[in-house]
């Protein structure tokens, strides 16, 4: 990374070229091979996704120092089994930020369930890296003739049974495949449209102005309609979509900003820019909403395509997804006040710092520069 000149304190305080340049510096996200984890692993990955855009963001600077040891003590944990007996063992740390990571890698420790219903063990198909790993389903359920199956068995009368069995495997297996392809999308992915349902993490809807109160009833459904649907913990697939709101917010030159004060964002630029947060990482929220509607069309054309009837359930559910007017816009804060301000019981104030979650996994307090804070319920 170019050296620069790094500005202590908040993101909001820094120059738009330090936050552009920062902001490039953050990695694209790597495919997450969940269906071969365990739901504590694949938590731990996703902690270390976080970790990785905060030390890429602040390299350079002291508080990259323990983002770096962060990421150190998680992936050192991932590979030395993270539910062994050694996976604990590599974990110390002192510090916030240290502190809190180990005690994600308990919390992981005991998430012993399949990340997604079903865990493969299975190797993957030989492929270059950065692709999305996706499963062999005929490797994995290969399905005999009727004349294969009576030399095996000598049971003619059982292979009826056995394979509506096996197909109905194999098909749960290519669903499957389709699923892992369109979450790790690089184009129309969780990360990619995380923006689009950006008030699943409003805390306190009846706090709201009745547009955003609203409106987060059904970005909620989405996230939940999505953890039915792929069988991924409702905690998982929020802390996945947070960091590609940081993500994003990081390429849209903005810094990793949360989901908490991108909803400020997008308050402030209803009040005309009024409020702590500088134009230009307003402006860049914005981009990025815009760009996640874009990728949530796409998202779920291709889930008609691929998958129908799981189309139909996340469309039922989410009743409007795709569109503009279903996602955060200003206009929804028309009737709220003025700029800054938290957004409704969920401790979020003006100060940047001040993010508060009640939920099993990682805040991000990532526009103050240096501040990870996780929860531990």
């Amino acid at each position: 990374m170019a050296e620069i000149a790094y500005i202590h304190g908040l993101t909001a305080q820094m120059t738009d070229d330090e936050r552009k340049q920062r902001g490039a510096e953050v990695p694209p996200m790597k495919p997450l091979d969940y269906l071969r984890m365990t739901e504590g692993e694949m938590r731990l990955s996703l902690v270390a996704e976080q970790l990785n855009i905060l030390r890429n963001y602040y390299a350079g600077t002291s508080e990259a120092r323990q983002y770096n040891k962060g990421f150190e003590l998680v992936t050192d944990a991932l590979a030395a089994g993270v539910h062994g007996a050694s996976g604990i063992g590599v974990a110390t740390g002192t510090g916030s930020i240290l502190a809190t990571v180990v005690n994600q890698i308990r919390l992981a420790k005991r998430a012993t369930a399949p990340a997604a219903g079903t865990i493969y063990t299975d190797k993957r198909k030989n492929i270059a890296g950065g692709l999305v790993p996706i499963l062999d389903c005929d490797v994995l359920y290969p399905i005999m003739t009727s004349v294969q199956w009576n030399n095996v068995t000598h049971n003619p009368s059982g292979y009826a049974g056995y394979y509506r069995d096996v197909s109905v495997k194999k098909h749960a297996c290519v669903a499957e495949n389709v699923w892992r392809k369109l979450l790790n999308d690089d184009v129309m992915g969780i990360e990619k449209i995380a923006h689009h349902p950006l008030y699943e993490f409003v805390e306190n809807p009846n706090g709201m102005p009745g547009v955003v109160s609203a409106k987060s009833v059904l970005h909620k459904n989405s996230i939940s309609s999505l953890n039915s649907l792929t069988k991924i913990s409702h905690d998982n697939i929020r802390l996945w979509q947070r960091n590609g709101i940081m993500r994003e917010n990081s390429h849209k030159n903005g810094g990793p900003i949360s989901p908490e004060n991108s909803i400020l964002a997008i308050k402030q630029a209803q009040a005309e820019g009024i409020g702590f947060l500088p134009i230009p990482i307003v402006i860049a929220i914005l981009s990025a909403v815009t760009a996640a509607l874009s990728a949530a069309v796409k998202f779920i054309a291709m889930l008609k395509q691929k998958q129908p009837t799981a189309e139909e359930m996340f469309r039922l559910s989410t009743q409007g997804w795709g569109n503009q007017n279903w996602g955060p816009e200003k206009l929804d804060w028309a009737n709220s006040g003025g700029g800054g301000g938290g957004n409704g019981g969920g401790g979020n104030g003006n100060d940047e710092n001040g993010l508060f979650s009640s939920e099993n996994m990682p805040l991000l307090l990532a526009a103050g520069a240096g501040i990870f804070l996780m929860s531990s319920k």
